[in-house]
């Protein structure tokens, strides 16, 4: 497990992709059980440090081959640096470290023509071609309610037990079995989203539970 993430591992990520003359270092709120910060090099350039914590490595390499799944399609994201070995991300301590090109904006806008642009990027998202990096089940959907409801635990509320069981079965009985299917997002909330001033999506983050679902 990484106690620390300090200048000595940024500068030792940052020569795996050729850079060096770390000026600052900043830690970027949100990312929950991730650590990202905000290195600031001598020459101005701006990169993002992403330690995955939370995340196996086979896992994070899923993960970046959907986000250069997206980019390749023209689809707003970011993609990590590639180090001089040729791979995205360097292993260290057991996890995956990757270099985030930094993108600056802000969260999205909710005024007409901010939610009228995701909502064009989430369409366009769901067009193009499916992948193997994407799973075809959503682990936070039907098979986790699925668990939850054969759960035994004393600690799952029977009272909520009734009430999911419920919702399940009402969500299957009019959720139609032959809609298309394209890749969605899964965990979309603003701080996976950075807009500019002028409501336009600049990056879309955070491809964990991204699958190939109905559209």
């Amino acid at each position: 497990m990484v106690k620390e993430v300090g200048p000595e591992k940024a500068s030792w990520l940052l020569e795996q992709a050729g850079l060096k003359g770390l000026e600052s270092m900043t830690r970027l709120d949100g990312g929950w059980d991730n650590a990202n910060f905000l290195l600031r090099l001598i020459d101005g350039y701006e990169v993002v440090l992403k330690a995955w914590i939370a995340n196996d490595v086979d896992e994070v390499g899923r993960v970046v081959r959907r986000h250069v799944h997206l980019n390749s399609h023209g689809i707003p994201t970011t993609v990590p640096l590639r180090l001089l070995n040729g791979d995205f991300f360097a292993v260290r301590e057991g996890i995956a470290w990757t270099l985030i090109p930094y993108v600056s904006g802000g969260m999205l806008g909710e005024d007409e023509g901010s939610l009228k642009s995701l909502g064009i990027a989430l369409s366009r998202m769901s067009l193009i071609p499916a992948a193997d990096c994407f799973p075809r089940e959503y682990r936070m959907g039907f098979s986790l309610f699925d668990k939850v409801l054969k759960s035994k635990s004393e600690k799952v509320d029977r009272e909520f037990i009734e009430i999911l069981s419920s919702e399940v079965s009402n969500l299957k009985s009019v959720i139609p079995e032959n809609l298309p299917l394209g890749v969605l997002h899964g965990d979309l909330f603003p701080d996976n989203v950075i807009g500019s001033d002028g409501g336009e999506v600049l990056a879309i983050l955070d491809l964990e539970e991204a699958w190939i679902g109905p559209r």
